[in-house]
């Protein structure tokens, strides 16, 4: 390549292997090991003909989202469910690879309109009943998801790994996370917005409600022909639940190969 041209750079000054994902707060790159990827910050630099570099430093590079989400991860360390993490150093989060990809594409392919029928009902409840467990583990150790959507579920095999938690919240010790309130969310909201993942794959469908604080909650619920989902959102809805495990109750599901967290 001839120079001026741009390389994606790591916090340390060196260029960044192939961008396989370019999300909100940074960008997944390869790494040596086809089985690992890394999650970076948006850092690029100029290449100059003389070899030089000018590096840009934007103020929305999200280093320090990163930073954060680092600490969300040791936090979160040896979960069932969770993105497993191989290390982390200053340039990024190094992450096993998933190759099944991300569970609303795989909805979308699996669909009336994809090329393949979509899943059972079984799997669709067993699928529910793992992300809901997984959230749960997370309540355990004290951290809100925040971003929970079909995009953040990764299909790891049989299993399901929760990702992105960039934006999450860590409550700190001492405090009990059902008075957690930042800036309106609460875990009423987040149980609010796992009811609605519950939905979308019980439903086969994407559906989210716009509500990122108690005070814009929605007028009403969803309705499906499933009388248990229809539960489920009614309850989460009129603020019923105080816990995902609750959920996970009424979706009447065991979890394959689950077991108890420690907090």
């Amino acid at each position: 390549m001839t120079p001026p041209y741009w390389r994606i750079c790591y916090v340390d000054g060196g260029d960044a292997p192939d961008i396989i994902a370019n999300g909100l707060d940074g960008y997944i790159v390869r790494t040596e090991d086809e089985k690992v990827v890394r999650k970076i910050p948006k850092i690029s630099g100029r290449v100059l003909e003389d070899g030089q570099r000018e590096y840009t430093h934007p103020a929305d590079d999200h280093r320090e989202d990163i930073e954060y989400e680092k600490r969300v991860y040791e936090r979160l360390a040896g979960l069932e469910g969770i993105t497993e993490v191989v290390g982390i150093d200053q340039n990024g989060i190094s992450m096993v690879y998933y190759p099944d990809g991300d569970l609303e594409k795989y909805i979308l392919g699996h669909g009336p309109e994809g090329p393949i029928l979509p899943a059972s009902m079984d799997y669709r409840r067993r699928l529910a009943a793992m992300v809901t467990n997984a959230v749960a583990k997370c309540h355990d150790r004290g951290v809100l998801w925040f971003d929970v959507a079909l995009r953040n579920v990764l299909l790891d095999g049989e299993s399901i790994r929760l990702c992105d938690f960039a934006n999450s919240m860590m409550v700190e010790p001492g405090v009990e996370i059902a008075e957690f309130d930042e800036a309106g969310y609460t875990l009423r909201v987040e149980l609010l917005h796992l009811a609605d993942l519950v939905y979308s794959i019980m439903t086969w469908t994407k559906f989210t409600d716009e509500c990122y604080e108690e005070s814009e909650w929605p007028d009403t619920w969803p309705k499906s022909e499933i009388e248990e989902l229809n539960n489920i959102m009614r309850k989460a809805w009129k603020k019923e639940y105080n816990c995902a495990r609750e959920i996970l109750l009424d979706l009447d599901e065991p979890v394959p190969g689950s077991t108890p967290s420690s907090s």
